[in-house]
């Protein structure tokens, strides 16, 4: 039978499925409506029998062969989603197997306003507390507040795995530290669901820890090392040691065979050093690195690598496979927020981006009073990812790229809000570069 392969994620919208790559979340393809519901059968049905079955009750006649066909079909049209073996147990679609294919026109046949009908990918943050002082961190500096009652948010997130939810993020903050059996049970609760979880950490992950994450069932964890050069390690506010803790993290969660990823956060500081640090991680047997360009907000104290020097930086890492995102303007959805998840604060507020989850202009919904469900139709939530004309400032509204600008959503970090839309970096014309 076809299933999906690890990286991706998949969910439903207006009447299409959305192919989701997780290493960027953002949608890669969209299959069309009829291949949709051939394929809710393909990734649902058991067997070949029972696939064949349903297709027939649904008034769709197919053979074994012809299932066959088309399975091969998916698997070489869609590169590196699907893979053919058992769909039982571990592989649930809950976005497909209720998808509703319904008549009329389609509103998401361009990729631009590409949005989900239920969300697969939430993240949460159980605590802003951390033992850190790292000069990049543009998360905010804000108190946890009242926080949601473990069973409550359980409860919330096992009902939204029944719809479509797949995958939740644990970061913080430092979750490990300062909210570790919080997040063991969330772990935990989350594999009986069948979502895969991932944790963030930038400090010592302990072997006792990684042995009671790996009971709970975690999917993966991922690691931050931005520097193995001690003067950049200092400029960028990293404690003495911060090598060896990362060594023994590595050394304890492999002994529990937990997938390990990497995160690098790309800035001036640090781009010297790229070359070595690269090396030094693939030296380490790390496959899964990523290369994050710093953010620059009014919190971070550091510099943005320049859009011309990423090119020269991508030339030289290409030996690597890897390259740092360049932010180009255009016509694709600059992120996910509101379309394929959102943020879950501690207290139980919602909230667009971690980078101004303290604005209260990006926060929506409470986890506390509404299910997942209710919030991503919050219209907050769906005036944020795709504002309407009349939010626009002056400068955008008049501006005869507003509708492509509009439909591909904007990037609220470091605009001066206050209420109306600004133009970003990612601006068609170049204004806000």
């Amino acid at each position: 039978m076809l299933s999906l392969r690890e990286n991706i994620l998949l969910g439903t919208g207006s009447g299409h499925v959305f192919l989701i790559d997780d290493s960027h979340e953002k949608p890669e393809r969209i299959i069309g409506r009829k291949l949709s519901v051939l394929l809710c059968y393909l990734l649902t049905a058991p067997s070949e029998e029972a696939c064949r079955e349903a297709l027939q009750q649904a008034g769709i006649c197919y053979s074994k062969e012809e299932i066959r066909k088309l399975e091969i079909y998916f698997i070489k049209k869609f590169p590196g989603a699907f893979s053919q073996g058992s769909n039982e147990g571990s592989q649930r679609h809950g976005a497909v197997a209720k998808m509703r294919i319904e008549s009329g026109s389609c509103q998401n046949d361009r990729l631009s306003f590409f949005r989900l009908d239920y969300p697969v990918h939430l993240i949460y943050v159980p605590t802003w507390r951390c033992n850190r002082s790292c000069r990049y961190c543009g998360v905010p500096k804000t108190r946890d507040g009242e926080k949601i009652p473990e069973d409550l948010l359980i409860e919330r997130l096992t009902e939204a795995s029944k719809k479509g939810l797949q995958k939740l993020d644990i970061h913080g903050g430092e979750p490990l530290y300062y909210a570790f059996e919080k997040t063991e049970h969330l772990v935990a609760a989350m594999k009986q669901a069948e979502v895969k979880t991932y944790v963030s950490t930038k400090n010592l992950v302990t072997a006792e820890m990684a042995e009671r994450l790996r009971k709970a069932g975690l999917d993966c964890i991922q690691l931050s090392l931005d520097t193995i050069d001690t003067s950049q390690a200092q400029m960028l506010g990293y404690p003495d040691g911060y090598l060896d803790f990362f060594n023994r993290s590595l050394e304890n969660i492999r002994r529990e065979n937990i997938p390990i990823s990497v995160n690098v956060v790309v800035s001036q500081e640090n781009e010297k050093g790229l070359e070595k640090l690269l090396t030094f991680l693939k030296e380490k047997n790390i496959e899964m690195i990523t290369l994050s360009p710093l953010r620059k907000t009014d919190k971070v104290g550091l510099h943005e690598v320049k859009e011309e020097k990423k090119e020269y930086l991508n030339q030289k890492l290409s030996k690597f496979g890897m390259r740092i995102p360049v932010s180009e303007p255009g016509q694709r959805p600059i992120c996910e927020a509101g379309r394929n998840g959102f943020l879950i604060l501690p207290n139980g507020e919602c909230a667009f981006c971690d980078f101004i989850a303290d604005l209260p202009e990006f926060r929506f919904g409470d986890i506390k009073t509404s299910t997942v469900e209710e919030i991503w139709n919050d219209p907050k939530l769906l005036e944020l990812t795709f504002p309407s004309k009349e939010r626009l400032a002056e400068k955008c509204r008049s501006c005869e790229q507003n509708e492509i600008c509009r439909s591909r959503g904007f990037c609220y970090v470091n605009q001066d809000f206050r209420g109306k839309v600004k133009e970003d970096r990612f601006c068609l014309k170049g204004w806000g570069r």
